[in-house]
């Protein structure tokens, strides 16, 4: 009788201890949530906690808010999960400060369903933003889906020429090659990106084909 009453004592401990744990988990949750929505940088969080936004924001279209929750993880846990917001950042982020209406016309042409209207926005935001580096990558993107290799070629390189680390034009090389058939050059850009970005998903997708 006294072993049923201990186990059930300490099942009774037990689950407290994990419904105040689920409760914790659900509340930080709830803050980071609102503070996303806030779109402000708050004070006195931790640096996965900074990281995370930073990836939201980064997601958002917001990438000097991003910047800047990057690099309070940076500067928190250097060694730890800053390591991880420094890849990101210089992967995933303009290589410098953009300003909003370049960041706007690029996920306008992003957006538009109109393939021609997209590579419109895109070639005007590259005219009037030329150190911006996103919009070259998805102009590149286009024009290697349509199977131009030789105008999306030009187009990856000079991002990769602005950001060399940049994740995405790196795998937009690669993809180039490997539809050219040079396995070999597409392994050098792939190797390039996973050393900048292990955790880009493209960059998964892409070891699979070698």
């Amino acid at each position: 009788m006294k072993k049923t009453i201990l186990i059930v004592g300490c099942f009774a401990v037990v689950l407290a201890a994990l419904t105040a744990l689920i409760f914790f988990v659900s509340q930080r949750a709830q803050l980071l949530e609102r503070e996303f929505e806030s779109k402000e940088i708050p004070e006195g969080r931790s640096a996965a906690d900074y990281f995370a936004l930073g990836q939201r924001f980064k997601d958002a279209g917001w990438p000097e808010r991003s910047r800047k929750a990057l690099f309070l993880a940076e500067k928190i846990d250097p060694q730890g999960v800053g390591i991880r917001a420094k890849r990101f950042r210089l992967a995933r982020l303009p290589h410098t400060a953009v300003p909003d209406e370049a960041v706007q016309m690029n996920i306008s042409g992003y957006n538009s369903s109109d393939d021609e209207q997209a590579e419109k926005i895109w070639e005007d935001c590259i005219e009037k933003y030329p150190d911006f580096e996103w919009p070259y990558c998805n102009l590149a993107a286009k024009h290697l889906a349509a199977n131009k290799l030789g105008e999306a070629e030009p187009l990856f390189k000079k991002a990769l020429s602005l950001n060399p680390h940049y994740s995405n034009a790196l795998c937009g090389m690669s993809e180039l090659e490997i539809k050219r058939g040079n396995k070999a050059a597409a392994k050098i850009y792939l190797d390039r990106a996973l050393a900048a970005d292990p955790e880009n998903p493209r960059v998964e997708s892409l070891k699979s084909q070698f």
